[in-house]
């Protein structure tokens, strides 16, 4: 039996904020990453795109304990792209696991309805003599040659810090200047929510009301496609109405326009469970997992809807992501961030 989740973007209240925090164990969208462990970060060269290699920034994190094992009491999943203009068109997925006694994070679990931050422990890799890029908050071995207190992953990023606002305080007391300019993505908590159960009795459902919603759906993602930047859109909206593919992807998806995340539950040692897809060119195959040759499995998708919400400044395109992982969800060997496999799937033109 297959459980879906979905998820939808929140923009939290600035008091809220430090909920985004690694120690409240989030899942969000944008900014920097809240790391999961803390003392051995995915490396430089790890998180470099594999097309042009420009570096990685961070997308979204969720987080995804599985329970019947007390290795991944804990456990994250952090998606990263390229945006580069001229490039824009690789993902990585890295996963973290920890167990509920561990070395960053307190036994017991936070107060998630607390309504201010505990400040006593505020776990981050420069605790543990881990330094993270000013710039995007990734591993960093880089120091700026001036003042030397500020680290970064790439001379890229130094040049931008640089140019935006380290100039201006390079080597003074201040720490920070105001900089309306990021390469980062705005940044929202991701809120999931249990797919309602459809309605099976076909005498029950309503073929007008459902072509209704597929039409909603239709005029939903026309509007917001200048700024999802996505070129094919229209091209493949305006398809046959033949293309069955397609009509089921749109009637999954009409009931909940706004979701950018769909999370599968299942036994994944026994249930296999095929993903929603936007074209036909999919993957006969996943490779086995590189750190311990275990089959992967489906975990989740990341929807177009997500396009809307990183902004108008994002180069990222795609129709879909699919994300698989170890079936075991097996325990690192050397990184404490261990590669998995995803799929970016595009609208057909």
């Amino acid at each position: 039996m297959v459980k879906i989740d979905i998820g939808f973007v929140e923009k939290l209240d600035e008091t809220q904020r430090f909920k985004l925090k690694s120690k409240y164990f989030p899942s969000k969208v944008g900014g920097k990453p809240s790391w999961l462990s803390l003392d051995s970060l995915p490396s430089t060269e790890q998180l470099k795109c594999d097309l042009c290699g420009n570096q990685l920034i961070y997308l979204l994190q969720i987080y995804a304990p599985f329970e019947n094992n007390s290795n991944t009491f804990h456990r994250t999943l952090f998606v990263f792209c390229c945006n580069h203009s001229k490039c824009a068109k690789f993902f990585k997925v890295c996963r973290s696991q920890l167990s509920r006694s561990n070395r960053f994070y307190d036994y017991e679990p936070p107060d998630y309805e607390a309504e201010v931050e505990n400040v006593a422990y505020d776990p981050k890799p420069e605790v543990f003599g881990v330094k993270t890029c000013a710039v995007c908050g990734c591993f960093s071995d880089k120091l700026c040659s001036g003042c030397k207190s500020v680290s970064y992953c790439c001379k890229e990023h130094q040049k931008f810090d640089w140019k935006n606002s380290h100039r201006s305080i390079c080597g003074k007391s201040e720490s920070t200047v105001d900089s309306k300019k990021s390469l980062l993505f705005p940044e929202y908590e991701l809120i999931i929510e249990t797919e309602e159960e459809l309605e099976t009795n076909t005498n029950i459902e309503n073929e007008e009301s459902e072509n209704q919603r597929i039409d909603e759906y239709l005029k939903y993602i026309k509007e917001r496609k200048p700024l999802c930047q996505n070129e094919n859109l229209d091209s493949y909206i305006n398809c046959e109405q033949s293309d069955e593919l397609f009509k089921s992807f749109r009637k999954k998806i009409a009931s909940n326009p706004d979701q950018v995340i769909r999370y599968y539950s299942y036994d994944r040692n026994v249930e296999s469970f095929e993903p929603l897809w936007v074209n036909t060119e999919k993957p006969s195959s996943t490779p086995n997992c590189s750190n311990c040759g275990s089959e992967r499995a489906l975990e989740f998708q990341i929807m177009p809807q997500l396009l809307y919400f990183v902004g108008e400044n994002s180069d990222i395109d795609f129709g879909i992501l699919t994300v698989y992982t170890c079936k075991n969800s097996c325990e690192p060997k050397s990184s404490a961030y261990i590669e998995e496999f995803i799929i970016k799937q595009d609208f057909k033109s």
